[in-house]
């Protein structure tokens, strides 16, 4: 018989790539369960988008942008351009908007308003809400949780809007008729199995389809003057205090360092809302106005 000398090095790669192989079976394994929430045709979508996820991370790295100071910030709490800035952990909604989402129930749903709180992700360190954030997502609402992460381009900044603020409201309102991260997921797997993109889900379009309804809700309403006594009589306008300025430090990866950014939001554009409140509440705009348009 021929004498063979043993692969030691074989042997002790092996325990090395029967870790991941493990890895990965409980991936399959998670996304599998989450198939059965939404079919079998979901489960193998969710199981590809799981295993690709696993397959190339794309996380943000260790710095993040931020912001540095931000003086507008009621002590009640927080109105709608007030996301813009935010830089404290667990920072409440302003009384004034509490008014109005209960005046809008109809049409945002019921929930515990008082309890929502807003938290900036530069100030915590959550691996499922740095996933998405690393992906390009600025807001992330789990309950009555909402997470607010500064866009990576300056250039964005003006996405910190009222849009965004009562896009993640209306997620509250539906973890509270009974949303939960199963759900949501399973939605998502669905979406990605027929073709679309997996936050082109069900309760995104969802919220997706009120949006433009709460802000010309918003801009119409007592409340947004309660919000901001400056308010003109012209509602199409924004007051001075909806155009707050705030001081970002965003992350310079071509230099390695931080550089400060300061910007005045919803400039340059006549200060005209990015839609009308109300047929009785607008005046024609000035030729100057219709040249620069709307935002």
């Amino acid at each position: 018989m021929e004498n063979t000398v043993p692969d030691t090095g074989a042997q002790n790669a092996a325990p090395q790539r029967r870790r991941p192989r493990r890895m990965l079976a409980f991936a399959i394994a998670g996304a599998g369960i989450t198939g059965l929430l939404a079919g079998a045709l979901g489960g193998a979508a969710g199981a590809f988008w799981v295993l690709e996820t696993v397959g190339t991370p794309k996380i943000t790295p260790a710095a993040r942008n931020a912001v540095l100071a931000y003086d507008d910030m009621p002590e009640a709490g927080m109105r709608p351009v007030d996301i813009a800035g935010l830089r404290r952990n667990g920072t409440p909604l302003n009384p004034c908007v509490i008014s109005f989402l209960n005046e809008q129930e109809a049409l945002i749903g019921k929930a515990d308003w008082q309890s929502v709180r807003f938290h900036p992700e530069f100030r915590n360190d959550d691996i499922i809400n740095e996933v998405a954030f690393g992906r390009g997502v600025l807001g992330i609402t789990r309950q009555n949780d909402i997470y607010i992460a500064v866009p990576k381009d300056p250039a964005q900044l003006n996405q910190l809007n009222e849009r965004l603020f009562f896009h993640e409201l209306a997620h509250v309102a539906q973890y509270a008729s009974g949303l939960d991260i199963g759900d949501y997921a399973a939605s998502a797997a669905a979406s990605y199995a027929n073709g679309s993109e997996p936050q082109k889900n069900f309760f995104e379009e969802e919220v997706r389809a009120k949006e433009q309804a709460l802000l010309d809700a918003w801009y119409a309403s007592d409340q947004r003057r309660a919000c901001h006594p400056d308010l003109g009589e012209d509602m199409s306008r924004r007051a001075e205090s909806e155009r707050p300025e705030v001081q970002y430090a965003f992350f310079d990866t071509d230099k390695g360092e931080y550089v400060i950014v300061k910007h005045r939001l919803h400039v340059g554009k006549g200060f005209a809302l990015p839609t009308n409140p109300s047929p009785r509440s607008q005046p024609p705009l000035d030729p100057q106005d219709e040249a620069t348009g709307s935002e």
